[in-house]
């Protein structure tokens, strides 16, 4: 049987794993925001190509317009929630702002560990998103380090690098779209 990985390796893979998580729950937002989202140009913008007038003159055009096939959404992984808190999501320490409306939750366990993510979006200046989950974070033993490149943000380290929490801020169109994504200890 081989001999369990030291400590500096399962926090490197924890932290790799909830870097994982966060980028795929990310992924998985911006593709269901694509889907839902957006405007109706009318019946003309849902035809496909073959229903306009060819140009070749021995052509028939098509008598009916041929709808595209509706997107389908991807299927979320068990302890995921599109549009709400999903159930075991750490609320007691990692809420959602009061005034944001959620996007896509997880929280899934790993061993000892929870990961879990929130994405969601809220009209709060991007500092203090980050302030309000500094104000959480901080008291409960987490170490406050630099955030993430080209993002408001920070990152929140407990237990010798066991469980990391990332805040990240993208402000668009008057609203901040922000993650909050990591690992934390489970229970």
């Amino acid at each position: 049987m081989p001999a369990p990985a030291p400590a500096p390796a399962r926090r490197a893979v924890a932290v790799s794993t909830a870097v994982s998580t966060a980028v795929s729950t990310a992924a998985v937002v911006l593709l269901l925001a694509g889907c839902s989202g957006g405007s109706d140009d009318g019946p003309s913008a849902r035809t496909s190509a073959s229903a306009a007038p060819s140009a070749d003159a021995t052509a028939e055009p098509s008598a009916e317009p041929t709808a595209q096939a509706p997107a389908e959404t991807p299927a979320l992984p068990p302890g995921s929630a599109v549009g709400e808190v999903v159930e075991g999501y750490p609320v007691d320490l990692l809420p959602p702002l009061p005034d944001a409306t959620v996007r896509l939750t997880s929280a899934v366990p790993a061993g000892e560990e929870l990961q879990v993510s929130l994405v969601a979006a809220t009209p709060t200046p991007p500092d203090a998103v980050v302030a309000f989950y500094r104000d959480r974070l901080v008291p409960a033993g987490f170490a406050e380090s630099a955030g993430p490149a080209g993002a408001t943000g920070a990152t929140f380290v407990r237990g010798g690098g066991r469980e990391v929490v990332t805040v990240a801020v993208v402000s668009a169109d008057g609203q901040q779209q922000y993650t909050v994504g990591g690992t934390i200890a489970a229970g």
